[in-house]
């Protein structure tokens, strides 16, 4: 183990005295002549081999002479001589008449230090480094620089043993212990990680240390509300929708009590949580409050929980809109035919999801498999005609393809070949030869070698008869196949469609005027289960939606759904 001192050197004053300073853990006190030299005689006390000092300095403490003709910094090296060798004092420049340079400052010290750190971890990787610090020494922002430092080593894996203070009353003093007040700020910083991200790991790293450093248990109030928090924090991981309702609400009821808590029984760490606790009820309040489904997706999404917005949607609009709400139900006359193609379709294939399930997912859907063949042939007719009619018109051919491709989004995803396509309506709509560059297009072409081995010709685009043989297979011997026309029906709108048509023959019912908004709910919902299933099976899809998609589609459900629900109860 290696131990490293953090401090910032004082200048000495020239008329300084002898002062005694009680240690703690110690009954002799010591004699300094500045507070610096006390933090050092505090970690021998201790038993502590001190490895290297790091110190802010100023210019005068490194130049001006104060005593003996020695400058500051001398005069502490030879005061401590006994416990830290000159050559491991190692210090850092602090320009006390230009402030604005204290943050160049802060990281020119911690590279100093981890530099440092890296030849004691040569021989030893697993090298323990310990830090120390001197809170005591420097100018009014002294020890902001200081604390920045210790930041940004507790960062970098640092551990943070002692934080002294070295307080002085005329000729005598006394050597303290701030650790206390310094780890508030981890405190501090372990409660905005639960408020941002719902991580209790510091917050349980805080108080072990507690009860490590201080001895002492936490309130009874306390550690439920802190074990709630964890109860909380795992159960919104792995995103179980009933485990999830209960650690919320676990955890409304141990804030309530303590917050129930009188203050005369309050101990300092109830009194500190208190104080912070507000922010966090407040960053919660929508689970805390309303506590209902919508508004714990709401919250995730939100939050930026997305994939746990995602499952919980998943998992809960189907029973909430076909069994809760009965906005979409199976009417009585048509339940014989369902639960005969449930149990057939779905129960008997191995599947689990409930009727609600597969009423939005899987019911009727066999009438839509040919609607793929349907708008790939309908979309190679306009690529064929394109063919056909191309001279003087290619520009106008292209608007077509582009408009229609458009004009499916969110119907049907349509591909093709566009390259191969564009090359053989460039030669369709050619008029007086080609240049270089469409010659080279059309040797390259896998189409024209296709046409070359069929018609058992050579490769050439010079000869003006086998173009003109090649303009003719162009137009009418072309298949779909050969431009690889694809069209596949967007499952969103499929869905759509599927219980449209299902209320249209009254094999499903819709609720008095929710008819285009149960609609447009179960295209939202398709869309957000297939992104869902997307990210959890890491499915390699062609196409993936933007996290600000995913955030607007869920929030556009969820408005949606709040929305029917207040014009069913006014």
């Amino acid at each position: 183990m290696k131990n490293i001192v953090l401090m910032f050197l004082s200048k000495l004053n020239p008329k300084a005295e002898k002062t005694q300073f009680s240690l703690m853990g110690c009954s002799k006190p010591v004699e300094s002549m500045q507070t610096n030299e006390t933090s050092i005689y505090q970690l021998a006390a201790f038993n502590i081999k001190i490895d290297k000092v790091f110190a802010f300095v100023t210019r005068q403490v490194k130049e001006e002479t104060v005593k003996d003709g020695r400058t500051t910094l001398e005069f502490f090296t030879d005061r401590v001589q006994q416990y830290v060798n000159a050559e491991d004092i190692i210090t850092c420049n602090f320009d006390e008449d230009n402030a604005d340079l204290a943050l160049d400052n802060i990281m020119e010290m911690a590279q100093l230090i981890l530099h440092e750190i890296e030849k004691f971890k040569l021989n030893n990787p697993q090298e323990k480094i310990v830090l120390h610090t001197d809170m005591t020494g420097g100018m009014r922002n002294a020890i902001m620089m200081i604390l920045g430092v210790m930041r940004l080593l507790e960062y970098s894996g640092i551990d943070l043993e002692n934080v002294l203070y070295s307080n002085k009353q005329g000729n005598i003093g006394t050597c303290e212990d701030s650790k206390d007040v310094y780890r508030f700020f981890d405190l501090v910083a372990a409660a905005k990680e639960f408020k941002n991200f719902g991580s209790v790991k510091e917050l349980k790293d805080y108080y072990e240390k507690e009860k490590y450093y201080k001895k002492v248990k936490l309130s009874y109030n306390l550690e439920n509300l802190v074990n709630a928090m964890d109860l909380f924090s795992q159960s919104i991981k792995l995103c179980r929708y009933n485990e999830f309702r209960n650690a919320i609400n676990n955890l409304n009821e141990c804030i309530l009590n303590f917050e129930q808590t009188p203050q005369a029984d309050m101990d300092v760490n109830d009194k500190l949580f208190a104080i912070i606790l507000p922010t966090i009820k407040d960053s919660y309040s929508k689970l805390l409050v309303a506590n209902t489904e919508l508004g714990i997706i709401e919250w995730c999404e939100e939050n930026d929980y997305l994939q746990q917005a995602l499952t919980l949607l998943t998992e809960f609009l189907p029973d909430y809109i076909c069994g809760t709400k009965r906005w979409l139900y199976v009417p009585d006359s048509a339940k014989s035919k369902f639960t005969e193609k449930y149990n057939t379709e779905y129960k008997e294939q191995g599947h689990k999801g409930n009727k609600n399930y597969f009423t939005l997912v899987k019911y009727g859907f066999d009438s839509f498999i040919g609607e793929n063949k349907k708008m790939a042939s309908a979309f190679y007719n306009i690529l064929k005609d394109g063919l056909k009619n191309a001279p003087g018109r290619k520009d106008e051919v292209l608007a077509a393809i582009t408009a229609f491709i458009r004009e499916q989004e969110g119907k049907f995803d349509i591909s093709y070949d566009a390259d191969e396509y564009q090359t053989a309506l460039s030669i369709s709509a050619y008029m007086k030869g080609l240049d270089e560059n469409l010659k080279n297009q059309l040797i390259n072409s896998k189409l024209y070698k296709k046409y070359c081995t069929r018609k058992g010709i050579s490769e050439t685009a010079d000869s003006g008869q086998a173009l003109s043989k090649y303009l003719k297979f162009i137009k009418n011997e072309t298949s779909a196949k050969d431009f690889v026309v694809e069209a596949k029906i967007e499952e969103a709108y499929r869905c759509r469609k599927n219980i449209e048509k299902l209320l249209d023959n009254n094999e499903l019912v819709c609720c008095e005027n929710l008819r285009e908004d149960v609609l447009e709910c179960v295209y939202d919902y398709t869309w957000i289960r297939n992104i869902r299933n997307s990210s959890n099976h890491a499915r390699k899809d062609k196409k993936y939606a933007s996290i600000a998609e995913i955030k607007e589609r869920i929030k556009k459900l969820v408005e949606r759904l709040q929305e029917m629900e207040r014009n069913e109860n006014a």
